[in-house]
This record gives structure tokens, sequence and C-alpha cells, in this order.
């Protein structure tokens, strides 16, 4: 008789006691696997983000190199710095105007395919957190003239210039047509800091230096 009724029990299937206990397991065991997804999506996000950020610096710099090495003794068009004289403008931004401005060579036309100098305008700004750079393909742009801009930096929180010399810098410089040589600082500082904490500091030379 008592092989009958363990053979009984047996055949009655699983108890409500063992279905609570596999899902409980199975619960646990899908709330780990859904933190693991998340934090390996967090980790995929945040090195997204770094990639996309150390793009934008390289660009960034490759770009502000080669600008200041190639500033000529040209002064902009008298729209954008208002004094003929002036072939350098460099300040901080904030004043609601390029806190760079300048006439750079280099600009490569080949095979003459537009009769134009290979001189042009070049500016910088600093406007809610972007920086960015504007360029006019003449060296002397009027009011109306179209320009190009591009995009380096978003979500910068403070931006400092230092203009002069390796030893001895200042907060601005204006560069004057007068004699030979390029008016302009021998190298320039930037002190850039992004709104999540990350910070760089960069010095370029400038082709005042006659490197």
């Amino acid at each position: 008789m008592r092989l009958a009724g363990d053979r009984k029990r047996k055949d009655a299937g699983i108890t409500l006691v063992e279905v609570m206990i596999s899902l409980l397991i199975l619960s646990i065991m899908a709330a780990g696997g859904a933190y693991v997804l998340r934090a390996a999506a967090v980790s995929q996000g945040t090195v997204t983000a770094s990639g996309e950020r150390l793009e934008a610096l390289q660009l960034a710099h490759a770009t502000l190199r080669d600008d200041l090495a190639h500033i000529v003794q040209r002064a902009p068009g008298s729209h954008l710095s208002r004094n003929p004289t002036v072939v350098f403008r460099g300040e901080q931004p904030g004043l609601n105007r390029p806190f760079l401005l300048f006439v750079r060579h280099g600009w490569v036309n080949p095979e003459l395919a537009e009769a134009r100098s290979d001189l042009v305008t070049v500016a910088y700004w600093l406007e809610e957190g972007v920086f960015r750079r504007e360029v006019w393909l003449r060296p002397d742009p009027a009011r109306g003239t179209p320009s190009q801009s591009l995009t380096l930096l978003e979500g910068i929180d403070m931006l400092e210039l230092g203009y002069g010399s390796p030893t001895l810098r200042t907060d601005a410089f204006t560069g004057v047509m007068a004699g030979a040589g390029i008016a302009a600082p021998e190298t320039i500082l930037f002190d850039v800091r992004f709104v999540d904490g990350e910070a760089l500091e960069w010095v370029f030379a400038t082709s005042a230096l006659g490197l």
C-alpha cells in the first residue's frame, strides 16, 4: 500500500512550493541578466562618446595648428576688423565677435580651378559652448560675402587664451601692419574646460615664430 501511495504522490506533478521556488530563481536570473545588459549598454555608450570626443579633438587640433602656422601679413575685410591696419586680432571669447581673426595662405586651388587667390580669411568663435571656425574664400571679404562654418568642439564650459611668446603671455594681442615679419604672437595657448569636467591645454606656434 505504501508503494502505491508513493507512486500517487509522484504522479501528482510539481507542487506549488516548487513552482514558486522556480519562479524566484528565474526572477533572480532575469534581474541579473538585465543588469549585465544595462551595464554593457552604458559602457558601450561611454566608449562611443569617448571616441567621438577624441575624433573632434584631433580635428580641432589639426585645424588650429594648420591655420596658425600660415598667418600672413594681410588685413581681413574692413567689416570684420574695422581697422585696415590690423592683420591679427586675438582676445578672450565672449565679446559677440570672433576671438581670433586673421588671413592665412596655403589654401589649395588645384589646377587653378577657380580664378582666385590662395589667401583666405579665418575667424574662430565660441558661442553657447560651441567652438567653431568660419572661413571666407578671399582675404578681404565684403559684408554679405558667403562663408563656410565648421563646428569643431561642443560642450565647452570655459575657454581661455594666452598670446605672446613661450615665456610671456597676455590676454589679448592686436597685430598691426608695420615693417617686415608677421604681426602676430609667436605662440597661442588654449586652456579648455568641458562641462563634463574634462580639461586640456594646447600651445600652438604661429608663422610669426618663423618655424
